[in-house]
């Protein structure tokens, strides 16, 4: 909802806090559904590379586990990274594509954490 509203500073505020139990209870989705309120407030502040990446990053997990985004959810993501497109060159796409998907958790964390 922050997010949407164009309030970044209380929608990272939110999913900061949202992330730890998912990191300490071990919930792998629930740090990729974290990630991805990432990756949607980076794409709403025109960090397309970080939107990219975080986003294939939580879509390689979900396919390896079965998890696929609901059809709501996936339509959303599909803005977002439409709008990517829009402000790369389609190599550059393709590169931070292939990079987000090949990042561990660790390192998908870490990128989604950088102000």
């Amino acid at each position: 909802l922050y997010t949407r509203l164009g309030d970044g500073e209380t929608a990272r505020r939110h999913y900061r806090e949202a992330l730890i139990p998912s990191q300490k209870g071990n919930t792998r989705v629930g740090v990729i559904f974290t990630l991805e309120g990432f990756a949607s407030l980076a794409a709403s502040e025109t960090q397309w590379g970080k939107a990219v990446k975080l986003y294939f990053w939580a879509s390689n997990l979900r396919e390896d586990s079965g998890e696929l985004r609901p059809p709501a959810e996936q339509a959303s993501v599909d803005r977002d990274l439409a709008l990517a497109q829009e402000h790369l060159s389609v190599t550059e796409f393709a590169i931070l594509a292939d990079e987000g998907s090949k990042m561990n958790m660790e390192q998908a964390i870490a990128l989604a954490l950088e102000e």
